[in-house]
């Protein structure tokens, strides 16, 4: 009954897309530099996702075994926990919005970004990373009181590295669909894979030009996506600390590359250029193939992790990425 509505409700919002565009009226112009598209595209991503995740969230109410299952282990059994949660993800998509409609300045997004996050997390004692562990090992790494910050850490890393993921079509979406795949592979519920309804009618209007997630839209999966994660760590003790870092470790890593970079150059690690990895493999190749590249880039090591030790993983991951991206740049077409 829930995933009917969902795609009804998913067909009333595409088939009217252009009306929901016209409202929204914030575009992504094209720059003929970092932003390569033709014409300007609609930044209403983020806005389709909000009102499917609270429709979501609407329709489980109904289902009482499935929303307590959902109240208990991601929102500590408590309402008003449910609503604080909310409450933060309408703010960041606020934030996004205005980022979208404005380009607030790098700084002023960071502070924004760290502020946000203390207090959320603040908030939320029991999102609190305590330790970390290793599936090549029985080591446990106790985090005490620097768990805190750690958790502020994380949170604001993975914001910023989604963010910076999202500049390719089709490619925010196909990775979000990887981790939502994942998240219900770790605890069952059907709830990861409802937001996978909206995630594919979006992948379709994203390839058509149609539409773009925006700021607002990645912020939004960035903070959604760290969010469930800790919980899943924390409750479920169904996934190591190192396979995390290697599902995060694609966007993660480019992002620290990027910061360092930039950091050489004298220039704000969270500014915008056109050197991500994926601007990289737009000089080489068709933007199909740059997508796949990327997106096998970010599963392959999470899987081989099963196989081979993970830090043996990151090591041949390290030796791949840097190879190729040297090979990427003697290639690029000028």
């Amino acid at each position: 009954m829930i995933i009917t509505l969902i795609i009804l409700f998913n067909l009333i919002i595409f088939f009217n897309i252009d009306f929901v565009i016209k409202k929204y009226g914030i575009y992504d112009h094209p720059d003929h530099n970092r932003k390569i598209h033709k014409k300007k595209i609609s930044l209403s991503g983020g806005l389709i996702f909000i009102l499917n995740f609270f429709f979501i969230i609407f329709c489980y109410f109904f289902e009482k075994n499935k929303f307590e299952f959902l109240l208990n282990y991601f929102f500590d059994y408590n309402y008003n926990y449910l609503l604080l949660f909310l409450s933060f993800l309408i703010v960041i998509f606020i934030f996004g919005f205005f980022d979208d409609k404005k380009n607030i300045n790098a700084n002023k997004k960071f502070t924004f970004l760290l502020i946000f996050i203390f207090f959320f997390i603040n908030l939320n004692p029991t999102l609190i990373i305590s330790k970390i562990n290793f599936s090549f090992s029985d080591d446990v790494l106790e985090l005490k009181n620097f768990g805190f910050f750690f958790t502020v850490l994380c949170f604001l890393l993975f914001i910023n590295a989604f963010n910076m993921f999202d500049g390719l079509n089709l490619q925010s979406g196909l990775y979000s669909i990887y981790i939502f795949v994942i998240f219900f592979l770790l605890t069952g519920t059907t709830f990861f894979l409802l937001i996978l309804i909206p995630l594919i009618f979006f992948l379709y209007f994203n390839y058509k030009n149609k539409i773009f997630l925006g700021n607002s839209g990645s912020y939004l999966f960035g903070f959604l996506i760290s969010y469930f994660t800790i919980k899943i760590f924390n409750n479920f003790n169904s996934i190591f600390s190192d396979r995390i870092f290697l599902i995060m470790l694609m966007p993660g890593f480019d992002m620290f590359r990027l910061f360092i970079v930039r950091s050489l150059y004298k220039r704000n690690p969270f500014s915008s250029d056109n050197k991500h990895f994926h601007h990289l493999l737009l000089s080489n190749y068709n933007p199909t193939y740059s997508v796949m590249i990327n997106i096998f880039l970010s599963i392959i090591p999470f899987i081989l992790s099963f196989f081979i030790y993970s830090y043996i993983v990151f090591l041949i991951f390290l030796l791949f990425y840097f190879s190729f991206l040297k090979f990427l740049k003697l290639n690029e077409k000028k």
